[in-house]
Parts: structure tokens; C-alpha cells; sequence
């Protein structure tokens, strides 16, 4: 084999595209050269063949010399090319780690993030309880004292269906101040008296809210003179400046130099918020018996890599979606840590007090050590398992040849194993199910009741709490792109305590027994009235002075440009028409001031305005300014 194809033959392996002798791009040699050049070091040529090399330096072609040690045969013997093979893919294997991790390191160094570990999946530790798994049903003795509890959640008494005052039980009073003192605080640190006061704060939300129903490109087209974008209702209650300025130093920190933030809390600019609103959810509405816990986005989609660093896991109802605890974390964090996924949980449980509570969560949540943790606080799981990644299920269910309803029950503890067209090999873990009950729930396709695992339906019914939660938010949602995540968390919590306010005040109206579905506010006439209690009354414009010199400097024509209700269009088009006729007593508008009042009682019967019988022509001819 000549040697010229060994070496084809040899960088075609290593670089995985086809060898050239020729000319290569600046980009290749840059990255290949170096390693290039320490392979063809290594082949010994015997025969007048000359050999291409490309220079490190130029990236030209180079003839390299007769190696002299080399045998004067004109032919190569089957032994010397394998023993020249054997040196060269020796010194691949010693060089590919350096010379290409070099290379690559080299080219990315322009990079200015470093490059983002990949994530591995928490490893599913082995229970401390040992499990016997049998094929014995039964009904989970712990669960049924809890069974009878209604389903129904309570709300705060002595509210009203006033969509302002639901809202201000969140954003309280006290709450208000504090976000206007630290906005005024942050403002003095850039030099700029800010001077914001609580009734405008409101009035700032309130616009943010119209803003949502009221889609346009941009925050600036609410205030453009171009009658297609400008909205009188925000145009009015402030100005563009003072709005952008309220969103650009809202602030939910104290960055006063005298306090300075804790570095182990990464999002302590907006630990304020969460905490306060997490207290208030809570507190609003009783927790329900069917709670789910899963992912929430700040934006359907996620546009850009700044956005991956924040982990939001909510606490959800799992039939209305009200929201009752938010976990915020940086899944970049805690990448090596184990149970991670476990204090989430236990983090959002916490505010779980009542017995009978039962909580859904898919396979990243549900582990058996968790779940027997839940379970010691009579708190019940309905979950996805991980299958053959779970050290404590059954041998025969992580088969791929399981059959769709078979069950293994340990006690309380139960697994049912589902299939259909949309779900392969999915096992639920359940304490609180018989796994032979059965449930009848309407088909996928087919518009029909059938029976079906009771663990399978409520799974089913029931994970989808969160998403129903998202559903909401992003309906008429106050998002707008920012760069500061705290503005971003901002929008978010709002558009989340606009929802839990919607489904309390629902609440509300099924308590008091309105069922007139007229008396029933929609969601978007529900954060109409909503802006319109938070901006009440408020209006940040002035009206402008007019300058003294300018009225002193205006010459004093009598009536010659008085500007009049009637267009020139009208006036002006068709004079004949123009007729006059008897009515009752008015100004007329064409020599009538605040000095001298005249008044007529003939009016043109095009322009439906007072005249004077001498001004009836001078009003037609004379066009205004």
C-alpha cells in the first residue's frame, strides 16, 4: 500500500471528512496543523516518493526530504506498513487528548460564557423498607379515614367581588410602601429624585394591565401621536418618561450600601416578592385536596440561554390552577447534588397541614424515599416511576413486555403499568388506590365513556395543574422583554396573583350562590375593572400654562382666524346649500368672545351653528386655521 494512501487513509480517520493534499483554509490549519504535523513526523518514508506537508506557519505546501535512515528498497514490504500504521495510530492515541482538546479549547476561547454542563438525572437511591410485592389487592387503610374530606377550598371571609379590593389582599397596603421606598432608594443611588408615591405605583400597574389586553409593538406606541397606536386611556394617566423611568428602578432590594445582599441567595432582588406573595397565596385560599407540582415558565417558549438559569417549580391546584407556592432555583447550581429535586418538594409541602392531601407529580419528582416521607405525614402520591431506572420496583415490570393494567401491591403502596397509543410502559406509583378499582373516563378518540385503572385516571386527570395555571397567565399576560430578570419575576408574579385574584372571586360568586352566568365576570373584563380601581382617580399630567409673552405678542384680529366646531371641509363645500333659518337663542359662532357675548336666532342649516345675519357670509368665506 503506498504510503501517500496510508496517510489519505490515516486523516480521513482522524478528522472524519476526506483527505486533501492541497491548500486547507485558515481556519483549519489553525486548529489542525500542529496535530497534523506530529503524525506525518512519524511515517519514515522509503522510497523517492516525496511527501506534502502543510507548514504551521504559512499553510503552504512544503516537500519534506528522503528520510536517510530508510531502507533503500524501492518497494515497502507488508511488515514495514503495519509497523508504520502501528507507530502512527500509537501516536494518535497519545496526542488526540492534548492536541485536539487544544485545538478546540483555541478555537472556543472567543466564547464569552463558558459552555453549560450537561445535566445528569438524579440517581435513584434503594429503600431503606424492604417491599413484597404480590398481586393481592387492597384498599390503603391510611387513606380512608382521609376520603371523606370535601374537595372543595375555602376562601378568606369578608371579601368582596370588587376585583381592586381581591387584588390589594395581595399587594397590600404596607407592601406597596416598601416597594416605593426601595424604588425611590435605588433612584437616589443614580442620582435621580424620583419622588414615586404609592397611589402612582398602583396607577403603574394598572396601566401595565391595559397594556396586556391592549397589544402593541412596543411600551412607546402608547403614547405616539399617530391616532392607529396612540391610546388615550394610558396617555392620559401619565407621561412615556415618567413610566419608563417608574419601570427602570423598580426594585424589590435594598441595595443601600449599608445592607449588603446574602451571596449565597442568587435571586435576593426579587426574594421579596416570592416570599411575600408565596405567604399571601396561602393564606388567601385553603389548600385543596388535589395538589400537583411540576415546571412553570416565565414564557411559553424560551428565546434566549439567560432565561435557562432560573427553575420555577410551583404548587398548583390540580382542578383550577391557583397557585399557592413558587420555588425559584438555578438548575446550573446544584447540577451534583442528589435530592435536589427532593427539598423542592419538601420546600413546597410545607405549608401542608391538613391530613388527606394528595399530591401529583410526574418521573423527576417521584422516588420511594419521598413518598414514604409524604406518607409518615399522611400526605399521598400519585406518580410516574422512571421504570427500569428505579432500584425498588419489581424485576418483571421493567420488561418492555409488561402488560398494560398488570398491578404489584406492597401494603399501602401499589404500582399499576399502563400503555396506549400515546403512553408506552408507563408505571404509576400510587398510596391511596385499590388497583383494581376501576374509573370510566371518555376515550381519546373516541367520544365515549370506557373503564379504565383508578390510579390511571386520576394520574391523567389530575398532573395537569400547573399547565392549566401557565394557561391562564399568558392570557392577556403584562410580559414585556426585559434584561433584568427582577422586572422579568415582576411580570410574572403579577400575571400570577391576577389569576389566584380571577379564581378567588369566583369563588366568591359560588359562595354567595350567583349562578347567572351574566353576574360573571370574564377574565379580561375582570383585569379591565381591575386597572380601572388601581388607577381611580390619578392622573400624572399637568395641564401646560400658557406663556404670558406669547398672549401679550398674539395680535388682536378681530375673528379673522377664530378657530370654530365646523370643519372647513363642511363650512366651505357647497356654499349654496347653505341656508338660514329661525331657531331659539344662541352664540353666534363667528363674533362671539368671552368679552362680548352675542347671541342669534339664526342658524345655518348645514352647519348647525348660530350666526348673526351680517357674519353669515364672512363665515363661509373665511377659512380658520
Amino acid at each position: 500500500m503506498p504510503a501517500t494512501s496510508c496517510k489519505i487513509v490515516l486523516l480521513d480517520h482522524v478528522f472524519g471528512r476526506p483527505a486533501k493534499i492541497g491548500p486547507m483554509s485558515p481556519s483549519h490549519i489553525n486548529c489542525e496543523a500542529e496535530f497534523t504535523a506530529s503524525i506525518f513526523n512519524t511515517i519514515r518514508m522509503s522510497d523517492d516518493e516525496p511527501t506534502l506537508f502543510l507548514s504551521e506557519e504559512s499553510g503552504e505546501e512544503k516537500e519534506l526530504a528522503k528520510d536517510p535512515l530508510a531502507d533503500s528498497d524501492d518497494s515497502y514490504s507488508q511488515s514495514s506498513n503495519e509497523e508504520d500504521l502501528n507507530d502512527v495510530y500509537s501516536t494518535f492515541h497519545d496526542l488526540s487528548d492534548q492536541s485536539i482538546g487544544d485545538s478546540s479549547s483555541s478555537c472556543d476561547s472567543t466564547d464569552d460564557e463558558p459552555p453549560r454542563k450537561k445535566q445528569k438525572r438524579t440517581e435513584l437511591k434503594k429503600s431503606e423498607k424492604s417491599y413484597e410485592w404480590t398481586k393481592i389487592p387492597g384498599v390503603p387503610q391510611k387513606y380512608k379515614s382521609a376520603n371523606d374530606r370535601p374537595s372543595s377550598e375555602n376562601i378568606s371571609p369578608n371579601l368582596s367581588t370588587d376585583p381592586a379590593s381581591i387584588f390589594t389582599r395581595y399587594f397590600t397596603d404596607s407592601f406597596v410602601s416598601l416597594i416605593v421606598k426601595l424604588t425611590n432608594l435605588r433612584a437616589a443611588k443614580c442620582s435621580l429624585k424620583l419622588n414615586l408615591k404609592e397611589c402612582e405605583l398602583r396607577a403603574f400597574i394598572g396601566m401595565l394591565i391595559i397594556m396586556g389586553f391592549h397589544r402593541l409593538p412596543g411600551l412607546r406606541y402608547y403614547w405616539n401621536a399617530n391616532a392607529n397606536f396612540g391610546v388615550p386611556r394610558i396617555n392620559s394617566v401619565m407621561t412615556a418618561p415618567r413610566f419608563l423611568n417608574i419601570l427602570r428602578f423598580l426594585s424589590f432590594d435594598d441595595s443601600s450600601p449599608k445592607k449588603v445582599p446574602s451571596e449565597s441567595d442568587e435571586f435576593h432582588k426579587v426574594r421579596l416578592l416570592v416570599d411575600h406573595l408565596n405567604e399571601k397565596f396561602s393564606d388567601m385560599m385553603e389548600i385543596s385536596k388535589w395538589l400537583t407540582i411540576n415546571k412553570s415558565a416565565i414564557r411559553p417558549k424560551v428565546l434566549s440561554n439567560y432565561e435557562k438559569k432560573f427553575c420555577l417549580t410551583a404548587l398548583c391546584c390540580s382542578k383550577t390552577g391557583y397557585l399557592f407556592q413558587l420555588n425559584v432555583q438555578n438548575p446550573n447550581v446544584f447540577t451534583d447534588k442528589p435530592n435536589k429535586n427532593d427539598d423542592i418538594v419538601r420546600d413546597l409541602l410545607s405549608i401542608v397541614k391538613t391530613e388527606g392531601t394528595t399530591v401529583v407529580f410526574g418521573q423527576e419528582y417521584t422516588n420511594f424515599p419521598l413518598v414514604e416521607e409524604l406518607y409518615n405525614r399522611n400526605i399521598f402520591v400519585c406518580g410516574e416511576l422512571r421504570g427500569k431506572c428505579d432500584p425498588n420496583i419489581p424485576s418483571n415490570f421493567k420488561r418492555l413486555n409488561v402488560r398494560s393494567g398488570d398491578f404489584a401491591q406492597s401494603g399501602d403502596f401499589s404500582i399499576t403499568a399502563w400503555k396506549d397509543t400515546h403512553v408506552e410502559n408507563a408505571l404509576i406509583l400510587s398510596t391511596m388506590h385499590n388497583p383494581t378499582e376501576k374509573k370510566t373516563s371518555l376515550k381519546r378518540k373516541v367520544n365515549d365513556l370506557a373503564e379504565y385503572p383508578a390510579p390511571v385516571v386520576d394520574f391523567y386527570d389530575h398532573k395537569e395543574g400547573v399547565k392549566l395555571f401557565d394557561a391562564q397567565r399568558m392570557r392577556y399576560n403584562t410580559f414585556w422583554k426585559s434584561i433584568k430578570y427582577s422586572t422579568r419575576f415582576f411580570y410574572y408574579m403579577l400575571d400570577s396573583t391576577i389569576v389566584n385574584s380571577y379564581l378567588v372571586y369566583k369563588k366568591i360568586l359560588e359562595k354567595i350562590k350567583i349562578e347567572d352566568s351574566k353576574d360573571l365576570l370574564s377574565i379580561v373584563q375582570f383585569r379591565s375593572n381591575l386597572a380601572d380601581g388601581l388607577i381611580g382617580g390619578f392622573v400624572g399630567r399637568k395641564r401646560p400654562t400658557p406663556n404670558p409673552q406669547s398672549v401679550r405678542g398674539k395680535s388682536k384680529k378681530k375673528n379673522s382666524s377664530k378657530r370654530t366646531s365646523v370643519q372647513n371641509s363642511v363650512r366651505m363645500t357647497d356654499v349654496g346649500s347653505h341656508m338660514p333659518t329661525t331657531t331659539t337663542r344662541r352664540r353666534c359662532a363667528f363674533c362671539s368672545t368671552k368679552e362680548h357675548v352675542k347671541r342669534t336666532t339664526i342658524m345655518c342649516t348645514t352647519c348647525q351653528v348660530g350666526l348673526c345675519f351680517p357674519c353669515f357670509a364672512p363665515f363661509h368665506e373665511v377659512p380658520q386655521e
